[in-house]
């Protein structure tokens, strides 16, 4: 089980790397710069493939594929309204600050 997880981790990896990395290499060709902080940010991307493609395995050594498809899409689905939930968290934050530094 840990050969298949880490064959898969190298495929991420790769995968990842090649279209982060194209993706940053192709904004620099364009504009002549490079943003902060990309590095921590292409880890991140891998950080996040990494632990759904681990979900999915664990899941897959006893629930159907079917299953597991669900289980895996339900999580990245609460995963993504959490990320709204915050941003908008944040914005009426920085709006309420505007309001009381007026």
């Amino acid at each position: 089980m840990f050969g298949k997880w880490l064959g898969f981790a190298i495929l991420l990896g790769l995968y990842s790397l090649l279209m982060s990395g194209g993706t940053v290499v192709s904004a620099w060709i364009q504009s002549g710069s490079v943003l902060r902080n990309v590095v921590p940010g292409l880890l991140l991307i891998y950080l996040e493939s990494l632990l759904i493609m681990t979900i999915s395995l664990s899941c897959s050594s006893f629930l159907s594929g079917l299953a597991t498809g669900g289980v895996v899409f339900g999580l990245y689905g609460l995963s993504f309204i959490g990320g709204w939930v915050e941003q908008i968290g944040a914005a009426l934050k920085a709006q309420l600050r505007f309001k009381w530094a007026s």
